[in-house]
């Protein structure tokens, strides 16, 4: 049996269990980010760093173990 998820969800599922995580054996294209808010915090400076700091965490690639 396949599934396919994103790397952090992988590293999640196989901690701890019989399961395994590999490398899909076709290309899988890139998903985008989106995010949204309402217009009241557009220029709230906490939210700014939220939404900086998601991007930054979403956008980093995580190293997930062959077994």
């Amino acid at each position: 049996m396949i599934d396919t998820v994103p790397d952090y969800a992988a590293c999640a599922l196989v901690e701890g269990c019989a399961l395994r995580a590999e490398a899909a054996p076709f290309p899988i294209d890139a998903a985008q980010l989106s995010m949204a808010w309402s217009g009241v915090h557009d220029n709230d400076p906490a939210e700014e760093r939220l939404r900086s700091r998601i991007s930054q965490f979403m956008a980093a690639p995580l190293d997930i173990p062959v077994m």
